[in-house]
């Protein structure tokens, strides 16, 4: 059998259903998703999905009722129609469990391990990226709970940290009180 440049497929040279395309969808410049925004301008969040998510990038200082501030939040937040799972905010509260119980036992200092240092970069890190990769249960609790700015008005304050580790623990107690919600 004679084989052409047409790949045995009728002219697909692309793999699956493409026309001369990446492999995987048939056009060349789209891929498979072709239809799909760059998120760039797309307006599925009301048109200021850009400013909303640069404010949660902006340092503010957690209230010093904290514990107050977490019983409003979650107050308010079981009546989203989509909520943070059970497993995914003790996935947060884990990763700054970590980085208290280091602290914890340096008690007389007033700043922040650089081994806590990084382990808080890695934590800012991973709530920017469940905040992009959740839109409708993660990125929700975050944006109200004000985790990623909270975080970012710590610097290397251990007094703030301690006082932000807390603020989570009330925020896991509230949302188990207010039934939670499991995978």
């Amino acid at each position: 059998m004679a084989y052409n440049n047409n790949n045995y497929s009728g002219g697909n040279r692309g793999g699956y259903g493409g026309n001369r395309g990446n492999g995987y969808g048939g056009n060349r410049n789209g891929g498979y998703n072709s239809n799909r925004s760059n998120g760039y301008g797309d307006n599925r969040n009301g048109g200021n999905r850009q400013n909303n998510d640069e404010e949660q990038l902006k340092p503010k200082t957690l209230p010093a009722d904290y514990v107050g501030e977490a019983q409003t939040i979650m107050t308010e937040y079981q009546n989203e129609k989509n909520k943070i799972t059970t497993s995914k905010i003790r996935s947060i509260l884990s990763m700054i469990s970590d980085i208290y119980n280091d602290e914890s036992r340096r008690s007389a200092e007033k700043k922040l391990s650089s081994t806590s240092l990084n382990k808080l970069q890695l934590l800012r890190i991973r709530m920017v990226y469940e905040y992009g990769r959740n839109p409708t249960d993660v990125k929700p609790f975050i944006i109200k709970s004000h985790l990623i700015s909270y975080l970012l008005d710590i610097g290397d304050d251990r007094e703030k940290f301690i006082r932000y580790a807390r603020y989570m623990e009330a925020l896991v107690a509230y949302h188990r009180f207010y039934g939670g919600h499991e995978n």
